[in-house]
């Protein structure tokens, strides 16, 4: 089922700067001691067809499959100032 999407207009603005394209995608945060499931984007599409494609407000939006999100909603979000600014991803469902 294809997830819905919360999309801050900064972001927005971000990723049109970007090239329009946002993918989001799995990655493993792993420890000495356990595995942490996070999201990580990219700005280009992805490589294979193991994505669900979404079209929102312009730009061409890229979920990995497999990716949970609760209530099946996510947030895209715009943290940080100057050259340190970056997306980031809310609503991952981890368990």
């Amino acid at each position: 089922m294809t997830p819905t999407i919360s999309l801050d207009e900064d972001a927005k603005k971000f990723i049109e700067k970007k090239g329009n394209i946002l993918t989001i995608f799995r990655s493993d945060v792993r420890s000495c001691c356990f595995v942490y499931e996070d999201v990580g984007v990219k700005y280009n599409s992805p490589k294979n067809v193991n994505y669900q494609y979404i079209e929102q407000e312009g730009l061409s939006i890229y979920v990995q499959n497999n990716l949970y999100f609760k209530n099946n909603h996510l947030n895209v979000g715009l943290s940080g100032i100057g050259p340190f600014k970056n997306i980031y991803i809310e609503g991952l469902d981890r368990f």
